[in-house]
């Protein structure tokens, strides 16, 4: 607001000019701060009002005083000359010009009429609030709008908060899908690889069994060979001679059984996560306990009591197993273990 609007509007709420340019001289171009220094200084001019006055009263007694007092003749005056003198009516006939131009005119009667109504009009537009002090329709006014622009700005800002509480809404559950959705893809792929250790698993059961099978029918195969299974058509004297020859060369030529100096190992954890390691033929069991205790990640802390089990054939290790070795066990050269915990 500039210094001129400033001025208009405190003259507008009825102060007067030359206090307004103190205020403004004091406060600088500031309506609110110029209003409270007025209201502040309102006694200062009551009492310079008051001194005005008390001189004006005082000047009016003095000269009230001056017309009481009996004239006093001068000796030293000339005589007068009672035909020169006036009388009160031909004073009263005489006229000063100062006189003449305070005569009023109907114009100057329609004037001051005009300037009571609007003083009429201003006094009705003043307001009083609680405390008596005068409230003005422009004071009242302007703060209306202020409030308004207030609560204008109140709105928007509410309504801000809500667009953003809307979009941190959408974000969070944006985020809580691709989390679901990364969740059930990793499921997924450890469901896959775990059917396929299991079908692995299967195969390699049923490729052993296989091969147990087929050595099961060579030394079936064999004993028939060696206890007269072989044809009746053949002579008494060709059969003993095949049957000593084939113990001469059972006797001679003793089942070389292969040596292995390393165990592979799957563990199959109760989660289905196979755990794959290598151990020396030498190594107890209890080592691969220790070692299945240090290396297991499906539960969180993980169990230190479980013990182990075979599917083909199927066995469960007790706790003198612990220590005897993988060899002796027939976990050489590679073997299934099942973790059950307990």
């Amino acid at each position: 607001m500039s210094a001129k609007s400033t001025k208009e509007f405190l003259l507008d709420m009825g102060f007067t000019g030359a206090k307004i340019e103190k205020a403004i001289s004091a406060c600088g171009d500031n309506v609110e701060q110029a209003m409270e220094w007025l209201l502040s200084h309102a006694d200062d001019e009551d009492s310079s009002k008051q001194l005005s006055e008390n001189a004006s009263t005082e000047a009016k007694s003095s000269d009230e005083v001056a017309i009481d007092e009996p004239m006093v003749e001068d000796k030293n005056e000339p005589p007068v000359d009672e035909d020169k003198k006036e009388s009160p009516m031909d004073e009263d006939k005489k006229e000063s010009p100062m006189d003449e131009d305070k005569k009023e005119s109907p114009m100057d009667e329609d004037k001051k009429d005009g300037d009571d109504e609007d003083d009429e009009s201003v006094a009705k537009s003043i307001k009083c609030d609680e405390f008596g002090m005068p409230r003005y329709d422009d004071e009242i006014l302007y703060l209306k709008d202020l409030e308004a622009k207030l609560k204008e700005r109140r709105k928007e800002k509410e309504e801000e908060e809500r667009k953003e509480a809307i979009e941190r809404e959408k974000k969070r559950i944006q985020m809580s899908r691709e989390i679901a959705d990364t969740k059930r893809r990793v499921q997924e792929e450890e469901m896959k690889r775990a059917a396929m250790e299991r079908r692995r698993e299967k195969m390699e059961d049923k490729m052993a069994r296989e091969r147990v099978k087929e050595q099961i029918e060579r030394d079936r195969q064999a004993r028939k060979e060696m206890f007269g299974g072989g044809s009746a058509t053949k002579s008494p004297e060709t059969s003993i001679a095949t049957t000593g020859s084939v113990a001469s060369s059972a006797i001679s030529v003793p089942i070389q059984k292969k040596e292995y100096d390393t165990a592979r190992l799957q563990i199959r954890l109760p989660s289905g996560t196979p755990l794959v390691q290598e151990f020396k033929a030498k190594e107890s069991l209890s080592a691969v306990r220790l070692w299945v205790g240090l290396n297991r990640k499906d539960k969180d802390p993980p169990p230190q009591s479980f013990h182990f089990s075979t599917t083909f054939p199927r066995k469960t290790f007790s706790d003198e197993d612990m220590d005897k070795p993988l060899n002796i066990l027939g976990l050489v050269p590679s073997a299934v273990l099942v973790v059950t915990d307990i």
